[in-house]
C-alpha cells in the first residue's frame, strides 16, 4: 500500500499546510469517491485530529464485476517485473448511472482513461486488504452510500468494511441506484443532501469548494441549492482553468 499510503499523506500533508490555513479553518471533513472512497478508507487509519468526519460513496475494495484469473495473474507478476504496465479495465459506462449521458460524457472526458498499471493494481489490493484488517481502529464517524445495483464495485465489499467500524457510522443504500449516486436522476438530490448533512456539521468539506455556492450576503436568504448544477459548474471551471485538473482524482 506504499503508493495508497503516499497519496494519502500528500492529501493530509495538504489540508494541514494548505486548506486549513486558508480557510482559518479547525477541522474538515473528507469525501472520496470509487477510488477516492479508498483513499479515504486508508486516511481514516492515520487520521488527524483535524479529520472529524469522512464520508464514502461507493468505494472501491472490490471490483462489481468479474476479472479473469489469468489478467489477475498477469498483474500480480508484472507488479514485480514491469510495474508501469498498463491493462484495459473494461469499464462498462452504461453502469455509471441510468442516465446515457452520463457515460457518453465519461467517454469523452479527456482527464478519464479505461487502464490500470499492474503496480496500482497491486496497490489498491494491499490498500483494500489494510483498510478491512484494521477497520476496528478507526474513530472518526463515517458515512457509506451506495447504490444497490452497483456493478462497478462491489457493495458486499464495502458493507463488510462498514460492519467492522467501531466509530459513530451511517450507511444508506439506495436501492436499484448505479455507480454515481451524484448522477442518478432518481437519487441524486438525496444522496448530495445526505452528504450536505453530515459534512455540514463541520467547518469545512475538503475537496468541495463551497464559496461559490454561498448567498453573497449573510443576512439574504439562502436559495435552495441546485447541487447537480453546482457540480456541473465547479467541473467546468476545472475545464476552463487547467491548473485545477488535478482535483478531479
Amino acid at each position: 500500500s506504499g503508493t495508497i499510503a503516499s497519496c494519502t499523506a500528500t492529501l493530509r500533508a495538504f489540508a494541514n499546510a494548505i486548506v486549513l490555513p486558508a480557510t482559518g479553518g479547525q477541522e474538515y471533513a473528507v469525501f472520496g469517491h470509487s477510488f477516492g472512497g479508498l483513499l479515504v478508507a486508508h486516511w481514516l487509519l492515520h487520521a488527524p485530529p483535524a479529520l472529524s468526519r469522512a464520508a464514502l460513496q461507493a468505494p472501491l475494495f472490490e471490483a462489481g464485476f468479474p476479472i479473469p484469473a489469468w489478467k489477475r495473474a498477469a498483474a500480480r507478476g508484472l507488479a514485480k517485473i514491469w510495474p508501469g504496465c498498463s491493462l484495459s479495465m473494461n469499464l462498462d459506462v452504461s453502469a455509471l448511472s441510468h442516465d446515457p449521458a452520463v457515460g457518453a460524457a465519461y467517454q469523452a472526458d479527456p482527464l478519464v482513461h479505461n487502464h490500470m498499471s499492474a503496480g496500482t493494481y497491486q496497490a489498491l489490493l494491499m490498500a483494500r486488504d489494510e483498510a478491512l484488517a484494521s477497520a476496528h481502529t478507526v474513530q472518526t464517524p463515517v458515512l457509506l452510500l451506495y447504490g444497490t445495483a452497483d456493478r462497478i464495485v462491489s457493495v458486499e465489499a464495502a458493507q463488510r468494511w462498514y460492519d467492522r467500524l467501531r466509530s459513530r457510522k451511517r450507511h444508506v443504500a439506495f436501492l436499484d441506484a448505479y455507480h454515481e449516486l451524484h448522477h442518478e436522476p432518481a437519487h441524486a438530490h438525496r444522496a448530495l443532501e445526505l452528504l450536505r448533512d453530515w459534512v455540514l456539521q463541520v467547518a469545512l468539506l475538503l475537496l468541495l469548494w463551497l464559496t461559490p455556492l454561498a448567498p453573497a450576503h449573510a443576512q439574504e436568504p439562502a436559495e435552495p441549492t441546485d447541487w447537480p448544477a453546482a457540480i456541473s459548474r465547479l467541473r467546468q471551471e476545472m475545464y476552463d482553468h487547467p491548473g485545477l485538473a488535478a482535483t478531479r482524482q
